[in-house]
């Protein structure tokens, strides 16, 4: 039955607080519900609100839900960078790339050979704020309806692992040894660049061991650029794990097949050696 506040305060007080809808049954919204306020028959007041309150707190533990299913799958990504793909999830410098690598350089826009680079590194976690904890509420007994899309959930990648290992950067024995290459110093070259020296000097090469990682399920990795490996140096201590030591590059000498560059993660300095010198090998993976 409708409640009577005196006078004509029941109408205008219906008034303000309901709005008409299909079929001319207005439809009571949450502060005309807790006055105690109704504009038609109790039945149809409180049918309203039964329903509303019902799909609130349905999609409200359905979110709640999905939250905490979240947290405890390992949806979420590592403490102190996200997960990037570079395309639906841009990437900055110090995420963790699709192939599980640190990201340590991006272009800006999309070039031909794509826009970041990432290198498996060794991340030291950074601390992360934690709130106050609050008793966990049991949700076991709800279920998650179907028609809830799970593609927005950040899928996490394995953290790359890489332990340095030296190779030459063209055996004395090989073909390609003494044979001008066409190689590139220039970022976005490294990829082709590894390609033409395992061609040529074979796959127990810096390029060779480069090109076999596997990091995050990939099969593109490469041995960078002269320039690839620069940036590489820039970002070291953002994507760790780099010894202070002689790192070889896939770019070879312009005017002289006897050498190739490489970079020392000491000084900082590129400079160029033999290439039957055992160095370093760090891959990356272009994306």
């Amino acid at each position: 039955m409708a409640h009577h506040l005196g006078g004509n305060t029941e109408v205008e007080s219906v008034s303000r607080r309901a709005s008409p809808v299909r079929g001319g049954v207005p439809e009571v919204v949450p502060v005309a519900a807790d006055l105690g306020i109704c504009c038609g028959t109790a039945g149809e007041v409180r049918g309203v609100m039964k329903l509303r309150s019902i799909r609130y707190s349905t999609w409200l533990i359905v979110v709640i839900s999905i939250v905490f299913a979240a947290g405890s799958i390992g949806l979420a990504s590592p403490a102190g960078a996200k997960t990037c793909d570079g395309k639906k999830v841009p990437c900055e410098i110090g995420d963790t790339g699709p192939g599980g690598g640190i990201v340590f350089y991006d272009a800006g826009s999309r070039q031909k050979w794509g826009r970041y680079l990432e290198a498996p590194g060794k991340r030291v976690a950074k601390p992360t704020p934690q709130p106050p904890q609050k008793p966990t509420p049991d949700y076991s007994s709800w279920q998650v309806p179907a028609s809830v899309e799970w593609a927005h959930l950040t899928r996490v990648i394995p953290m790359a692992t890489w332990k340095d290992k030296t190779r030459q950067w063209c055996p004395e024995d090989a073909p390609g040894y003494d044979t001008y290459l066409p190689t590139g110093t220039a970022i976005g070259t490294g990829r082709a660049n590894t390609q033409i020296v395992i061609a040529a000097c074979g796959a127990d090469t810096a390029a060779g061991l480069a090109a076999s990682y596997r990091g995050g399920g990939e099969d593109d990795w490469f041995l960078p650029s002269r320039d690839e490996l620069g940036e590489l140096y820039r970002q070291r201590k953002e994507v760790g794990g780099l010894a202070d030591d002689f790192f070889w590059s896939s770019s070879q000498l312009d005017d002289d097949a006897y050498y190739a560059w490489f970079q020392y993660f000491d000084g900082g300095n590129q400079d160029y050696d033999d290439e039957d010198f055992d160095y370093r090998v760090r891959p990356v993976r272009a994306f």
